[in-house]
């Protein structure tokens, strides 16, 4: 957790030292107003605040509010292990979404955030998709079957994603 918040720091520092360069998106407003500015000639390159793995969770659902004052705006619920919210695709135990997943889920949900479902176990997505209606994006991955490899969700999970209103981004 203080590591994000350091992060968080360093880049509304940048930010305010550079904001001909670099804004940092907290709000749907903000967003909707960095998109207008852009189709407007605007070269303001927009960011907003994620991580993966959720690991500035340290296991305590209590971190969501703090992770949310910090302006994290995504979660990526797992990285390159198994955590306590579930399985990795790159994990040893093919886990669903944990009861503590749950909950951070619906934490998620009510603040407004974004879950990432890039690295995250298939029967997680499943899961999540199971239970909620919220935003859910992959933020970068590909399609198994143009690219069979294991870090890639099977094209059928894919397209209930994408049939949910998510967002696929696909890295090459």
């Amino acid at each position: 957790m203080e590591r994000a918040s350091y992060q968080v720091e360093k880049l509304h520092a940048i930010a305010e030292h550079s904001p001909d360069q670099l804004s940092v998106i907290t709000s749907l407003a903000e967003l909707e107003t960095h998109l207008a500015d852009r189709a407007d000639g605007s070269k303001v390159f927009g960011g907003i605040l994620g991580n993966e793995g959720a690991h500035p969770l340290q296991d305590e659902l209590s971190n969501m509010d703090r992770l949310e004052a910090a302006v994290h705006r995504v979660i990526g619920l797992q990285h390159f292990f198994d955590n306590d919210l579930g399985g990795s695709l790159h994990g040893f135990r093919n886990r669903s979404l944990t009861d503590f997943g749950h909950n951070v889920v619906a934490d998620i949900s009510t603040l407004g955030m974004v879950v990432d479902l890039t690295h995250s176990f298939p029967q997680v997505a499943q899961d999540l998709l199971d239970i909620t209606d919220m935003p859910i994006i992959v933020s970068h991955t590909a399609i198994y079957g143009r690219c069979p490899a294991k870090r890639n969700f099977p094209d059928d999970l894919m397209r209930r994603i994408a049939a949910s209103g998510g967002v696929l981004g696909m890295s090459y």
